[in-house]
């Protein structure tokens, strides 16, 4: 009798061990996107691929109509980069476009700002780049005429190979307005000198503020120009 008394310890204590273990077992994995059945709600955490909205349980975003994707998939993450054909939206500031768009903005508004004066005696007189082209200078007409033609370019040429066939067009472009410019500068110059020792007065012609807009909206144009449709690895 006492000898199966000692027995019932043992047989607990083995018990005890077996239980403890079990608990060590791993959950069953969660089920991958590509396990789900095609129009069978998910119960992964999906994206629309237009709001980027996050959904769950269900297979199209309920405001758009599209099918929902996983984050790697959504189109322009930083794990997936366009394709040539894939195109974005107009004003989107990526690639480029951002540089682009603010170099249209110093270029329109520089056409109210003043870019020299003219001083004769006490008398001084400060020309805005659009009196100065309506009055002897038509050639500053080029400022704002580029500015046209890139904006319509950048809301134009939308997908990677059309914004990467537009960047040596849109360089060229960048030397117009400062030529432009400089050009006017030197003929106003040539010409006040020449008047003054004509009528024997003295007239000085003097640059404003107004060319800063035009010479960083030129620069700006030549940055996004090169940067246009290119695309940069970044890590996930």
């Amino acid at each position: 009798m006492p000898a199966y008394t000692a027995a019932v310890p043992m047989a607990k204590r083995k018990e005890r061990r077996v239980a403890v273990a079990a608990p060590s077992e791993r959950p069953p994995a969660r089920p991958a996107v590509s396990d789900v059945e095609p129009g069978a709600p998910s119960a992964l955490l999906l994206f629309c691929p237009f709001c980027r909205e996050a959904f769950e349980g269900q297979d199209r975003c309920p405001d758009h109509e599209l099918a929902l994707v996983p984050w790697e998939e959504l189109p322009g993450s930083e794990s997936e980069e366009l394709r040539a054909e894939d195109a974005v939206s107009p004003v989107d500031p990526r690639f480029g476009r951002g540089e682009l768009f603010a170099s249209v903005a110093l270029l329109f508004s520089s056409v109210l700002c003043p870019i020299f004066t003219v001083t004769e005696g006490e008398d001084a007189r400060a020309f805005s780049l659009l009196e100065a082209a309506t009055d002897r200078h038509p050639n500053l007409w080029t400022v704002p005429f580029v500015a046209a033609i890139v904006l319509s370019v950048t809301l134009r040429r939308r997908t990677i190979r059309e914004m990467l066939g537009a960047r040596l067009a849109l360089l060229i472009l960048a030397l117009g307005p400062p030529a432009s410019l400089g050009y006017t500068l030197w003929r106003v110059s040539t010409n006040a000198d020449s008047l003054g020792a004509a009528l024997h007065r003295s007239i000085g012609v003097t640059p404003e503020w107004g060319i800063v807009p035009v010479l960083v909206g030129a620069v700006l144009l030549a940055v996004g120009s090169v940067r246009l449709g290119v695309q940069t690895a970044r890590p996930r």
